[in-house]
C-alpha cells in the first residue's frame, strides 16, 4: 500500500471513530450555522473555489438546496460513517484507473479534525462534490465517446449522482451498497480492472525486458537473443521459464504463439521485427 493511500486510509479511520471531523466537538459549530456557511459559499457570484480547486456549484446546489443546505457528512444520521466509507473507496480509485487526487482528498484530510465552523461547511462541500465527481466517473466514464470518434456506437448510461446520493442519505445503511453499484456491471469491465493490476505489477518488477533488434527468430534458431526473448515472454506468461540457454526449442515456440494469439497477430511463432 502506498504512503498516499495509508493517509487515506488513516483519514477514514478518524472519521469513523468521530474525531471532531466537522468540528462540532469543539462547540463551535450547529447545524444552523453549518448550513447557513453552506449556502453563503454557493450562493457566491464569482464560483466556487477551495484551496483554488474549483467545484461545481451548480450541482452542488441541487444536492443542498432541496435539504435547506444541511450538512450530509456530519454526526447526524450515520454522516461520519458515510464519510469514512467514501474516503475509503477514494483512496482505491485508481484501481479503477482514477487518480485519487482528482477527488479532493488533500484538501479533506487538511480539514478533517478542525474545529472551525468555516473549514466544517467547506469539508462538507468537498465531501459532496468528491462522491459527485467519483460517482460520475466511475459510473459513465471520464470522456464522452462521441468526443474521440463519432462513429462510436455505445451509448453512454444516464446517471444522476445528485439523484443517487440524495435518495441513498435518506437511506444511511444502503450507501456502502450504492458505491459498490457504481462500477459497470459487465464481465470485460471486471477484466479490465484485472489486467490494470496485472500490468501495474509487471511494471513495478521492472517492466518487460527488451529484445534487441536482428534477423527474424523462429524455432530452431541458436541465437543470444533468445534469452531476451524467453524474459520478454516471462513477463506475462508464467509458462515461460527464464533461461540461459540460446535455443530457440519447441516450449519457446508456445510461448511465442500465446503472445501472438492474445495480441491478435499471426499465430506463425516467429519473432520477426
Amino acid at each position: 500500500m502506498t504512503p498516499y493511500r495509508c493517509r487515506l486510509m488513516a483519514t477514514a479511520a478518524a472519521i469513523l471513530l468521530g474525531v471532531s471531523i466537522m468540528g462540532l466537538g469543539a462547540g463551535e459549530t450547529t447545524p444552523d450555522s453549518s448550513s447557513s456557511l453552506i449556502r453563503d459559499f454557493l450562493e457566491r457570484p464569482d464560483g466556487l473555489r477551495i484551496d483554488g480547486q474549483p467545484l461545481d456549484s451548480r450541482a452542488l446546489g441541487r444536492f443542498y438546496r432541496p435539504r435547506d443546505f444541511t450538512p450530509a457528512w456530519d454526526a447526524s444520521a450515520g454522516g461520519l460513517e458515510r464519510a469514512a466509507v467514501l474516503i475509503r473507496a477514494l483512496a482505491t480509485a485508481d484501481t479503477h484507473g482514477l487518480d485519487p487526487a482528482r477527488y479532493h482528498l488533500d484538501a479533506i484530510q487538511a480539514r478533517q479534525s478542525s474545529g472551525n465552523g468555516r473549514l466544517a461547511a467547506e469539508l462538507d462541500l468537498l465531501l459532496t462534490a468528491a462522491f459527485l465527481d467519483y460517482a460520475r466517473d466511475i459510473r459513465t466514464g471520464r470522456l464522452t465517446p462521441e468526443r474521440r470518434d463519432p462513429d462510436w456506437g455505445i451509448a453512454v448510461p444516464s446517471f444522476d449522482a445528485v439523484e443517487a446520493l440524495t435518495h441513498t442519505i435518506r437511506r444511511p445503511t444502503t450507501f456502502p451498497a450504492l458505491l459498490a453499484s457504481l462500477p459497470p456491471p459487465a464481465k470485460e469491465y471486471g477484466r479490465l480492472v484485472e489486467a490494470l493490476r496485472r500490468y501495474r505489477g509487471i511494471a513495478a518488477r521492472s517492466g518487460w525486458p527488451l529484445v534487441p533488434p536482428g534477423a527474424a527468430l523462429r524455432a530452431g534458431d541458436d541465437d543470444a537473443r533468445v534469452v531476451s526473448i524467453r524474459a520478454r515472454l516471462a513477463a506475462e506468461d508464467e509458462r515461460v521459464a527464464v533461461s540461459a540457454a540460446t535455443r530457440f526449442d519447441v516450449r519457446l515456440d508456445a510461448g511465442v504463439r500465446r503472445f501472438q494469439a492474445r495480441h491478435g497477430l499471426a499465430g506463425d511463432g516467429v519473432v520477426g521485427e
